[in-house]
């Protein structure tokens, strides 16, 4: 139990920033960012004022949350697959 702890500490503090660094550098999640932002303007534009907007607002924020807690899980796997490699390699050297 004490290491799903420390894992979600390093995966929040890495995700928090390591990761925030490393996609201010990295092309196609700057293209995605500004082709998302462009979409997003463009949904807001058509949209009526009103009840429409909310609805789609609240879709838009679920995916988002939905999209941030598959790359929380995506990353701690990540890091139990790499944890566990290293074991591994370390047994045949």
């Amino acid at each position: 139990m004490k290491k799903e702890k420390l894992l979600d500490i390093l995966a929040e503090e890495r995700m928090g920033t390591a990761l925030e660094e490393a996609l201010k550098e990295d092309g196609e999640y700057q293209h995605e960012l500004g082709e998302q932002e462009t979409a997003f303007g463009e949904m807001i534009r058509l949209l009526p004022d009103g009840e429409l907007e909310t609805v789609v607002d609240r879709a838009v924020s679920a995916t988002n949350s939905c999209g941030a807690a598959y790359g929380m899980a995506a990353y701690r796997q990540g890091f139990k697959d790499g944890v566990r490699v290293a074991r591994e390699l370390e047994k045949i050297a």
